[in-house]
């Protein structure tokens, strides 16, 4: 079951489980544009377990964010990744231009002992760089509860996606394995981190807040949800804190606004290589306009800020085979080139990326 399944699923079955409202404060009203106007940056993730998901070049890094901060009118930048001197490398680098930096580790498939142990070490460089540029700001983790072994049973993302699934009568017991990680997770970014710290929750989980000091969402948009979205979102003003939505993002594909999280899932990963599934047509539009309305909404909720998932994909190359195009299955807002005949690997921008920069350098 894919993770846009998952939320279809779970925004049906929540409505018949009872799920306590904590730490209720007066609504948190904003004025004004989003404080935060950013992207997701990819430093390097084992989304594979065999391999990270870039290539480390660190010119390419910091021509990036340069184009992120000076044509995409970001001011802020979410940097996420396994490799800590990866993370530190392109924050301070994006931190002395300027720009608001959000640093999160990602040591997917790993026991919580170790996903805190990289935490705290991750905690420890943030603070080093936090002395000297105050707008750094610490995001202890993303989806915990499926990415993290511990939480919910099972010794695989495929088999713990599996159980969720499939035990709805469970969740309030996740949620209570969640909150007892990250419990220990905002303890330990708080014994060597001195800054603002935040989660990235998702859709199925019941964080309580009261530990962190911005409520940090996930929250993709697709056929299941587009009616009660906005309403979804504004709910969690009644904490009385900075609502962020830290990824929002879509594919590039005829259909890709009604799959949002799952877009990815028409790519068929076939031993010879992975090909785009029949019937597929490439529409950069279709990611555009879905970006447009995301943002009209988080502008129109006063949300504290919202991060586009994701600047760069390069492990999903564009071709012009429509076969071969994984480009089509990615949420960037470039499209990369491989290297090939002796040229080097690049990207171009796609309409999205038009559409996020005109929207930042209005707001």
């Amino acid at each position: 079951m894919n993770r846009r399944e998952i939320i279809r699923q779970l925004s049906l079955a929540l409505t018949a489980v009872s799920l306590p409202m904590r730490n209720i404060a007066r609504p948190f009203i904003r004025s004004g544009g989003m404080t935060y106007k950013g992207i997701n940056y990819d430093t390097g993730t084992h989304f594979d377990p065999s391999r990270l998901s870039v290539e480390w070049n660190s010119s390419a890094m910091q021509r990036d964010v340069n184009v992120i901060r000076d044509e995409l009118h970001c001011n802020t930048i979410s940097l996420f990744g396994a490799e800590i001197a990866r993370l530190t490398e392109a924050a301070a680098f994006a931190a002395e231009k300027g720009m608001h930096v959000w640093i999160q580790p990602r040591l997917f498939h790993a026991k919580q002992a170790d996903v805190l142990q990289h935490l705290a070490a991750t905690a420890r460089a943030a603070e080093q760089l936090r002395e000297r540029y105050p707008s750094i700001i610490l995001n202890t983790g993303c989806e915990a509860s499926l990415f993290t072994s511990g939480i919910i049973p099972g010794n695989s993302l495929e088999s713990r996606i599996a159980r969720l699934s499939s035990n709805w009568q469970e969740i309030p017991v996740y949620n209570k394995n969640l909150n007892t990680f990250l419990e220990q997770a905002a303890a330990t970014a708080r014994t060597h981190f001195t800054g603002t710290i935040t989660y990235s929750a998702g859709l199925w989980e019941e964080v309580n807040w009261e530990k962190f000091d911005i409520i940090g969402l996930d929250h993709y948009m697709d056929a299941s949800n587009e009616q009660s979205y906005a309403s979804s979102l504004r709910a969690f003003k009644r904490y009385g804190k900075p609502v962020v939505v830290t990824e929002f993002g879509c594919c590039c594909y005829e259909g890709a606004d009604k799959a949002g999280a799952g877009g990815h899932d028409i790519i068929d990963w076939k031993i010879s290589g992975p090909v785009i599934k029949p019937g597929y047509v490439r529409n950069e539009q279709v990611q555009a306009d879905y970006i447009a309305q995301l943002l009209e909404i988080f502008s129109e909720e006063q949300v504290a800020g919202a991060f586009v998932y994701v600047f760069s994909n390069p492990s999903q190359p564009h071709t012009a085979d429509p076969v071969s195009d994984l480009d089509m299955a990615g949420y960037s807002l470039v499209r990369t080139i491989a290297a090939t005949g002796g040229k080097p690997e690049r990207w171009e921008r796609k309409a999205a990326f038009e559409t996020v920069a005109g929207f930042y350098d209005r707001h």
